[in-house]
């Protein structure tokens, strides 16, 4: 399983050119260039996606029903990662399990708008991946696309700083599991016990 979308990277087929002596392009105008990359790319392959305020795009192909990530919590995703209108891959997992922030910045704006259960296409500016640091298989301000299912959501213990074994529910689903557990231990226990609105015995 390969990790290279841990901690901070990813990028785009179409780069930026600059000679090693030519100096940095600002952040914030590389972010504009990538931006209109993107948006020429999703105009000329007829493709809607959302664009959120910082600039990342997101398409969801299959919405889930499930809890939306936050980010002190973990996800369990499977992914293919893309340069920008590229076929080949450079990396891609089947179920990688880590704390939301561990993850490139692109990742931790786009997966709080999507619902456990779905599937989305995200489009991450490069300065919200590996920026101006190259990495195996991507050139520096490369803008990356990845192909995701947002697979579970998990409580993370940040003073153990491990995820949880059993995924986290809707609340409103958790309330129903837990009545029906004090539901089941009273007729066990032989207790009779006032039942109020909110679940509370």
């Amino acid at each position: 399983m390969k990790l290279r979308i841990f901690w901070l990277g990813v990028v785009i087929s179409m780069v930026v050119g600059c000679n090693d002596n030519d100096p940095p392009i600002p952040t914030a105008e590389q972010l504009a260039i990538d931006i209109e990359i993107i948006k020429e790319y999703l105009q000329a392959n007829n493709i809607t996606a959302t664009e959120d305020t910082t600039g990342v795009f997101y398409r969801i192909n299959t919405l889930g029903t499930g809890r939306i990530p936050k980010l002190g919590e973990c996800v369990e995703v499977a992914y293919t990662g893309r340069l920008l209108g590229q076929e080949a891959t450079f990396d891609s997992s089947e179920g990688l399990k880590r704390p939301l922030t561990s993850f490139i910045n692109g990742w931790q704006i786009a997966f709080p708008k999507i619902p456990q259960g779905s599937t989305a296409t995200l489009y991450i500016p490069s300065v919200y991946a590996y920026g101006r640091t190259a990495q195996t298989d991507i050139p520096a301000n490369s803008i990356l696309q990845f192909d995701v299912e947002l697979i579970q959501v998990y409580a993370y213990n940040s003073f153990g700083l491990y995820c949880y074994d059993a995924p986290l529910l809707l609340p409103e689903v958790q309330l129903q599991k837990d009545v029906e557990g004090i539901t089941q231990y009273l007729v066990q226990q032989n207790i009779t016990a006032l039942v109020l609105p909110s679940g509370l015995r």
